[in-house]
């Protein structure tokens, strides 16, 4: 990873704390990023959770593919959860720490970021867009 991801990363953690609070992040390299307590919409089994992204080598050119959220979440309706991966398989890793897998996909020409971080498409705007489909989830 460039030093360059990693500072890019620092900035948006910087965004995303302002907005959610406590967040993480890989200072190293730019790797990752997590958001300790996402407020869920109503219908969910849980008043938050934590959100992880992974970033791909070249971020924020690429955007992240998915996001990691608390694998025991549930809709208080039992509707099944499409397109989440709850068990260890090759879309969810990291099931054995407690995290399912949501995939959503974000077409490289959909995804703008810009030099300014504050402008073009950034991990706060993707912070929506999973607020969105975890809305549209239990709608």
């Amino acid at each position: 990873m460039s030093h360059a991801q990693a500072q890019r990363v620092f900035a948006e953690a910087y965004l995303l704390a302002r907005e959610y609070g406590a967040v993480e992040y890989d200072e190293e390299d730019g790797h990752w990023v997590r958001i300790e307590r996402f407020a869920l919409p109503a219908g969910w089994n849980s008043r938050t959770t934590e959100v992880l992204w992974e970033l791909p080598n070249g971020y924020p050119s690429l955007p992240p593919n998915g996001f990691y959220i608390d694998r025991f979440l549930r809709t208080y309706a039992g509707r099944p959860i499409q397109h989440y991966f709850e068990e260890r398989s090759a879309y969810n890793r990291y099931a054995d720490r407690g995290w399912g897998w949501f995939c959503i996909h974000l077409h490289n020409e959909a995804w703008r970021p810009t030099t300014d971080v504050r402008r073009g498409d950034n991990l706060l705007k993707l912070a929506a867009l999973v607020r969105a489909v975890l809305t549209e989830v239990v709608a």
